[in-house]
């Protein structure tokens, strides 16, 4: 195949809507030339399987991104031939296997395959996270043709261990850690909940250069320094007692905000805990988004708009003659 004219020094692979790619093709080449490899994107391919997952952790020592998309096109306008070539996407013998150095996971119409290798799936990818300490993303949407009851347990289970074992629950860091002065009045104004100015605050902000460590920005002025002395600073020109006033007030009026968002988040975050603890929890993925149905990939989608009638345009009742009889004294009704 052509894959064997490709360079063996690659880092990024990109294949898409290649009727010649199978499995067994694309696995002879990463087994020869997929340990320089960190990206592989894999589009629209009709006869590629997953059935060189099992060998990926072996093949691509190195992969950073694996990216997969299993909706096809027709290549003919009276035939819609956009179904997939292979007999399964993955067997249940067949288990997949994770490179270490994993960082981004998205693989999207995943379909013609059962339940049990969509477990294997799952499962290893739930497994394998204390190998997996650079993964951020994860983004699958599996088609399973399974009753509808056992669909929903399958969902309920899956998903909510994977959102348990790779979610990122900590909650983001304090935009107001960029200088110690900033700091400072944080801790400050997390000290007063009732919108009362402490004198540490105020001076702080009446400091000439005290103002620009208390505004609402996050990253630090490039004024502020603790290496520089005073005499260096260019000297600021005192602010007005209203402004002041009004960025200690922003201040504490934010601490508060960002005190209940952290609650709430907290709050979600116990509701969300599952009933069986989890033997490993990599928590650090920004992104678990994870979708089951039994939905079959078409190459154009149609809604309930598709399919309702357009209204008649104009007045039905009208008629050509309407104008002639009211003008011969008849009545317009």
């Amino acid at each position: 195949g052509f894959l064997t004219r490709m360079p063996t020094a690659l880092e990024h692979l990109e294949i898409t809507n290649c009727f010649k790619v199978t499995s067994d093709v694309l696995e002879a080449y990463l087994l020869k030339s997929g340990a320089s490899l960190k990206s592989l994107t894999l589009l629209h391919n009709p006869c590629l399987s997953l059935s060189f997952l099992p060998n990926l952790k072996a093949n691509c020592p190195n992969l950073e991104s694996l990216t997969l998309d299993g909706h096809y096109y027709s290549e003919r306008v009276a035939i819609n031939d956009a179904q997939p070539e292979y007999e399964t996407l993955l067997s249940p013998s067949e288990v997949p296997t994770w490179p270490s150095t994993l960082r981004h996971l998205d693989l999207v119409s995943l379909q013609k395959w059962g339940a049990e290798a969509a477990v294997n799936l799952f499962r290893t990818l739930a497994d394998a996270a204390p190998e997996l300490p650079d993964l951020r993303y994860i983004h699958i949407e599996a088609h399973i043709d399974i009753p509808w009851r056992d669909r929903a347990s399958f969902r309920d289970e899956w998903i909510e261990r994977l959102r348990t074992v790779f979610l990122r629950r900590s909650a983001p860091p304090n935009p107001y850690h960029g200088s110690k002065k900033q700091w400072l009045a944080w801790k400050a104004v997390q000290k007063d909940y009732n919108g009362r100015v402490t004198p540490g605050v105020l001076e702080l902000a009446f400091h000439p250069r005290g103002v620009s460590h208390v505004e609402l920005s996050p990253h630090k002025d490039p004024r502020d320094t603790d290496l520089a002395s005073d005499a260096d600073a260019s000297p600021l020109k005192p602010a007005r007692r209203s402004t002041r006033v009004r960025l200690v007030r922003s201040l504490s009026q934010q601490a508060s905000v960002t005190s209940e968002d952290a609650g709430a988040e907290s709050e979600d975050v116990r509701n969300r805990s599952p009933g069986k603890p989890e033997p490993f929890i990599q928590g650090l993925c920004n992104t678990v988004d994870v979708r089951i149905d039994n939905q079959r990939p078409r190459e154009t989608t149609f809604t309930e708009r598709d399919f309702l009638d357009s209204e008649a345009s104009g007045d039905e009742d009208w008629s050509a003659n309407a104008d002639m009889e009211f003008e011969n004294g008849g009545y317009a009704w």
